[in-house]
């Protein structure tokens, strides 16, 4: 199922959040792969028009080749 209508956290928020703690980590000295690698998955899925869509939404953009906007 591909719904993703129950916004339960926005994509929007959670490209905040992934930054903070990337940023957090430069801070301190660590590598953040891992957090670098979701914070441009997130930035995809917000410039591709689905921040205001629940996180969930990652499934679909990461799957697109070029996501639609909804």
């Amino acid at each position: 199922d591909n719904d993703h209508d129950t916004i339960t956290f926005p994509g929007k928020w959670r490209l905040k959040d992934t930054l903070y703690g990337v940023d957090l980590a430069r801070a301190l000295g660590v590598e953040a792969n891992l957090g670098k690698a979701a914070a441009r998955a997130f930035r995809r899925l917000v410039e591709g028009g689905y921040g205001e869509h629940n996180e969930s939404k990652i499934v679909d953009v990461l799957g697109a080749k070029r996501p639609t906007r909804a």
